[in-house]
């Protein structure tokens, strides 16, 4: 028995490792562990639990925010062409200035939705590593949630 608990039911892992699986950025692993665990682990089993939880937190983030930049990309140059066409009446220079900063405001969310891309994969390597050297991951105000998902304290 390890500090973190009893050896899970799943798998006979020690908790540190399973809390690891549910961070695994490739394939997906990193879901299928997490349900698994989820579905599968007592209320007692409090650490493996959380790190499930907050492992999907880090991803329903991660996802969520890449698509909503990918969607401020595409809709941020059809808004300045739009306003700029409407203001081009009034005047030329105003339109054709709201017209730039729309493709700015492509490029600027585009450079954001990758950065956001690459970044999800990066943290739950991080959290993958950090589980597997014993270390008790909690970021921050995805902690908070996980913690009430998790299940009461033992």
């Amino acid at each position: 028995m390890s500090d973190f608990g009893p050896l899970t039911k799943t798998g006979n892992l020690q908790p540190h490792l399973a809390a690891a699986a549910c961070y695994v950025p490739v394939m997906y692993v990193h879901l299928l562990a997490s349900l698994v665990f989820l579905v599968t682990e007592p209320r007692e089993h409090r650490f493996v639990r959380f790190h499930a939880t907050q492992s999907m937190l880090v991803t329903a983030g991660w996802l969520g925010s890449t698509v909503v930049l990918l969607i401020l990309m595409v809709l941020a140059p059809f808004l300045g062409i739009f306003l700029g066409a409407l203001l081009s009446a009034a005047s030329e220079e105003l339109g054709a200035l709201l017209m730039f900063v729309g493709i700015l405001g492509e490029i600027f969310f585009g450079m954001l939705a990758i950065l956001a891309a690459f970044a999800g994969p990066v943290v739950l390597f991080g959290c993958t590593l950090m589980a597997a050297m014993e270390k008790d991951i909690r970021i921050p105000v995805l902690a908070g949630l996980a913690d009430r998902f998790a299940g009461p304290v033992p």
